[in-house]
């Protein structure tokens, strides 16, 4: 399920993201970001 109220990265981007690595622990329902993605 994606959430994105207003902010955070688009859905269309979550083919690009799997399979990378988060630079921090990201907890469930937190909006994600370019920042937290190696």
């Amino acid at each position: 399920r994606s959430i994105r109220p207003g902010f955070g990265l688009h859905p269309r981007y979550l083919e690009q993201i799997i399979g990378k690595n988060a630079r921090k622990d990201i907890e469930k329902g937190t909006p994600l970001d370019w920042a937290f993605i190696e």
